[in-house]
């Protein structure tokens, strides 16, 4: 099992109320209590039956933290409402951050008005030992995710973390709302030998006192959030065969996926698994997962399959003979043989430029958008050794396999089995 670490830092575990109190409620102060715990042995609770505003439960750091730069872009909200059923339809979640009790941003996280299709439909409860609970990665810094501002919030100075709910007859009798540890960051890390993706679950939600968010499991079913490093820090090993999922959140390009570190010749890795990602392009603001490769000195075997991806970066060090579903392909002398791309551009934009044609073979490139494979910007003469070209247009089309941006003449020098003429 690889050494799995926490990228971020806990700002409160919430097994005890110190720092919290009321949020836009009135009455008793929240209270730490187990019965509605997901981390540790307490969550700070509070009995909520608002009909006609959205109540629920505070808390003020002792000290302000910068979440404007990439140490600590997310924060994982973990939020349970005991009677989600009696939620109100269009707006039933709210969770709330910024710099104070009168300068934070808020959020939808269940309703028809939400801002992201995850949380759309109503409640979303993780599954799996946090049954119940919405576990929401969110980065404040995004401007679109925001449903509402309150005062001027300073991200650079975050000490204000809320949660409430709104009920359609609010007949609660206990405690139903409640907020368990905050931790802001940008994900796991992994190290050492025999690595697998089920290491990242089991050192998150396996370990009660760490439940940070990052990484759970629903039976086979791996649920990462934020961005998994692998070999940062000492060198990684090992075979993953994991069926991983990247859930959708209130994140940005960049937020979520695979980094990769290639820098030890001790790195030696094989991903064999499935690795889907569910986010989607909200404006302009695109959710879906990367995968970065850097480094060259150890060694990457790609060959299961990456599918709903936005980027996908390699390096000489890397093999690739399983599937790549992305919009973006920077190749960067991988090698890729009996492998197969998916690939899903706008109209006249190419998924890879100047794809190093030597290290292909036997490779499927599969139209799922409306633009081209690749992009070749040198004139010249080209070899494409058993390449298949499927569901492109024709010559000169926005959507032609090959897009000849070089100025000059190209010239493709095909063998081996085609499956469709590579238009340009």
């Amino acid at each position: 099992m690889s050494t799995v670490t926490f990228n971020g830092v806990r700002l409160t575990d919430a097994d005890s109320n110190s720092g919290w109190g009321n949020f836009n409620a009135s009455g008793p102060s929240p209270a730490a209590e187990p019965q509605l715990k997901y981390q540790g042995s307490r969550a700070v609770n509070k009995k909520v039956t608002s009909t006609n505003s959205r109540s629920g439960v505070r808390y003020i750091h002792s000290a302000s933290v910068d979440m404007t730069g990439l140490a600590n872009p997310l924060w994982i909200c973990k939020m349970k409402v005991g009677d989600a059923g009696d939620l109100n339809d269009v707006f039933g979640c709210e969770v709330a951050i910024g710099s104070g009790t009168s300068a934070y941003y808020s959020y939808n996280l269940a309703g028809s008005g939400a801002s992201n299709d995850q949380y759309a439909a109503g409640y979303s409860s993780q599954g799996g030992l946090a049954e119940g609970y919405i576990i929401a990665a969110i980065n404040p810094a995004i401007a679109f995710w925001r449903d509402s501002v309150s005062g001027n919030p300073n991200l650079s100075a975050v000490d204000f973390f809320g949660v409430a709910a709104q009920f359609v007859t609010g007949g609660a009798k206990s405690e139903n709302v409640a907020c368990d540890a905050i931790d802001i960051g940008t994900g796991l890390d992994y190290t050492g030998a025999d690595f697998s993706f089920a290491d990242g679950a089991d050192t998150d939600q396996g370990n009660s006192q760490n439940r940070w968010g990052f990484a759970c499991a629903n039976g086979s079913v791996i649920t990462l959030r934020g961005l998994h490093r692998l070999g940062f820090g000492g060198s990684i090993s090992g075979m993953d065969e994991s069926a991983v999922i990247f859930v959708d959140g209130y994140h940005g390009a960049g937020d979520a996926g695979i980094a990769i570190s290639l820098g030890s010749g001790a790195s030696d890795l094989t991903l064999a698994g499935s690795y889907t990602g569910l986010g989607r392009i909200y404006g302009n603001e695109d959710t879906r997962p990367d995968l970065i490769v850097t480094g060259n000195t150890g060694s990457l075997l790609i060959s299961g399959t990456f599918e709903g991806f936005r980027r996908i970066q390699l390096t000489s060090a890397v093999t690739v003979s399983g599937s790549l579903g992305l919009s973006e392909f920077i190749q960067g002398g991988a090698a890729l043989t009996g492998a197969r791309l998916t690939v899903n551009t706008a109209p006249g934009i190419a998924t890879c430029s100047d794809a190093d044609f030597t290290r292909i073979n036997q490779t499927e490139f599969s139209q799922n958008g409306s633009g081209h494979a690749v992009e070749i910007t040198a004139s010249g003469t080209y070899g494409l050794a058993s390449l298949m070209f499927t569901g492109f247009g024709p010559d000169g089309a926005n959507d032609a396999a090959i897009y000849n941006n070089s100025g000059g003449a190209v010239t493709l020098n095909i063998s081996g089995a085609a499956k469709e003429r590579p238009h340009m």
